[in-house]
């Protein structure tokens, strides 16, 4: 659909998780696709345009509360974690209580999301308030960010510690855990489960709808409401893509395409993956993440599919003086494993000089 942009991608996380994500992380006005352990984000023009205007109204001392408040919610959410993993009675208000605290760094990490942040960017060449904002959240973002993974992702995190909780208390397999949305789980404790056929229809695929009233559809139904969101981000052949220019470091840089996308599910294929790059190589991946810091220390440039001027990939790339476009929507599509690249960052163009 037109009105709405592909926003962000992510590989191996589970519904679980996304369900988290969805409810107390992305906006109303966001379409959410999965499949295949991996899901698809598209934000509309409306939701876009009133996180710019968020970014340009907070003021640098709200920012720098949002920031302390933050860090004080994963510092608690650390000093819980040893007493509800080693609880011998889980519970329905123990579950609940979890559920709020991922919520809570949810929504003050949500502040810090790089749609929301483009504009101040370019304000802040004349505008004194929106450079301290910016230096603010470049200072922040990166750290904040690195306390995702073991919230989230770590097997023995906040968020592994509720499923694997839950699982004991209910004698339900993690694995069958995972394709259960939040507000499902609260329902498990009353004993009201979702049905064998709805949880197979899930491992095929899901469809969701942030609105006034969320809407969330999965299996055959799912697949027909994503294609007109995936018929608009199909491969393409064409020799040049474009972005926006995170950083340009005044070189046209050339290399060899070398694609890493993050897999939450497998972090050492994507460690293989990363020892597999060579020095010199352009890094290109949908977004990315601290994991993927030795793949920035080798790469000549970098190019992802989403994210804007303060995403991770653009605030490391200026750490390290590597050109970076950002938002290309395609890259991963339409580059391949050791094209030949030119990346003109002052541009923000990527020409294919010779295909494999």
């Amino acid at each position: 659909m037109s009105e709405y942009t592909f926003t962000f991608e992510s590989k191996g996380t589970t519904l679980f998780f996304e369900s988290i994500v969805n409810i107390y992380y992305d906006p109303v006005g966001t379409v959410t696709i999965s499949q295949n352990g991996g899901k698809r984000v598209f934000t509309s023009a409306k939701t876009l345009e009133t996180m710019a205007e968020r970014g340009m109204a907070l003021q640098p001392d709200e920012l720098e509360a949002i920031v302390r408040e933050t860090e004080q919610t994963i510092a608690t959410m650390n000093a819980e974690l040893t007493t509800f993993a080693t609880k011998r009675n889980f519970s329905k208000q123990d579950a609940g209580h979890m559920e709020k605290m991922l919520a809570k760094f949810c929504h003050s990490y949500f502040v810090f999301d790089p749609y929301a942040w483009d504009r101040v960017s370019v304000a802040a060449a004349d505008d004194p308030q929106a450079a301290k904002k910016i230096a603010i959240v470049q200072q922040c973002k990166n750290k904040l960010r690195a306390d995702v993974d073991p919230t989230f992702f770590h097997a023995d995190g906040y968020l592994g510690t509720l499923v694997r909780k839950t699982s004991e208390c209910l004698s339900m397999p993690e694995t069958m855990l995972q394709y259960y949305r939040i507000e499902e789980l609260r329902q498990l404790f009353d004993g009201v489960r979702v049905s064998q056929a709805e949880i197979d229809a899930r491992q095929t695929f899901v469809f969701e709808i942030s609105e006034d009233n969320n809407r969330f559809f999965s299996g055959e139904r799912a697949i027909e409401f994503a294609k007109q969101f995936y018929a608009k981000n199909g491969q393409d052949e064409a020799s040049e893509i474009s972005g926006k220019v995170a950083h340009d470091s005044g070189r046209k840089v050339r290399g060899k395409v070398k694609i890493i996308i993050r897999d939450y599910g497998d972090p050492e294929k994507t460690r293989r993956t990363i020892n597999e790059m060579n020095k010199g190589d352009v890094l290109v991946s949908t977004t990315t993440d601290p994991y993927l810091m030795d793949a920035f220390k080798k790469a000549s440039a970098v190019v992802t599919d989403v994210g804007g001027l303060l995403s991770h990939a653009a605030i490391t790339a200026r750490e390290l003086d590597l050109p970076c476009i950002v938002g290309t929507g395609v890259a991963t599509q339409v580059l391949h494993d050791g094209d030949l690249v030119e990346v003109d960052a002052d541009h923000g163009v990527v020409r294919i000089v010779q295909r494999v």
